[in-house]
């Protein structure tokens, strides 16, 4: 196998590798994500809707509930989950001051604790749908990096490697030409090379 060989199948292991890793963390945001559809009540009504598109595979480059050929709408699904973020991640903040037990001599009640928890989950999703966002997008760009010249190496197998066989026409030197009707093949030996010219016509050299 020459140099060139070597760096298109380091390439593509590295494209193998790359996506496989995509496509477990993908799995496991997406496990997420069904989990909190198994709770209930955590998800708003619009979240639930969006989540259960994305795990349906109702839209493919998901991002904020739209289609990524509106760009209109795509714009504005940005900003609302930007602003949603953000008030969730200050909600948050401003639950968490006030629920910590002991501080200022407040002691957060059942119901308030279970609020932070149901806002955590709720930004935690927001932040998965953007990962799952990003995925899809990377994974696209990866299969539309996938063309038919890589083929050889994306299906390369070492162990296959000698059921490709190297078939050599020999002519005798010195010595008339072998017409070529009388011309065989077979496999070559070192101890051949000098007595013959080497004529590749089938196989990998």
């Amino acid at each position: 196998m020459s140099s060139a060989d070597i760096i298109n199948l380091n390439e593509s292991n590295q494209f193998h590798g790359k996506r496989k890793s995509l496509s477990d963390a993908e799995k496991r945001f997406e496990r997420f994500l069904e989990s909190l559809l198994l709770f209930g009540l955590i998800l708003s009504k619009e979240e639930t809707e969006v989540v259960e598109s994305v795990l349906s595979r109702k839209l493919q480059g998901f991002d904020g509930g739209v289609l990524p050929d509106d760009p209109q709408r795509r714009r504005a699904a940005k900003i609302k989950a930007f602003k949603m973020r953000k008030h969730l991640e200050e909600r948050i903040s401003t639950r968490v001051e006030y629920t910590d037990l002991g501080k200022g001599g407040y002691i957060a009640h059942e119901e308030e604790t279970r609020e932070l928890y149901v806002d955590e989950l709720r930004l935690l999703a927001l932040r998965t749908l953007e990962h799952l966002n990003s995925i899809y997008l990377e994974m696209s760009v990866l299969e539309a990096a996938t063309t038919d010249s890589d083929f050889d190496y994306r299906h390369y197998h070492p162990e296959n490697k000698n059921e490709e066989k190297k078939e050599l026409r020999l002519e005798q030197v010195p010595g008339k030409k072998t017409p070529i009707d009388q011309i065989g093949f077979k496999k070559v030996s070192l101890r051949d090379w000098p007595n013959v010219t080497i004529y590749v016509c089938g196989g990998v050299p």
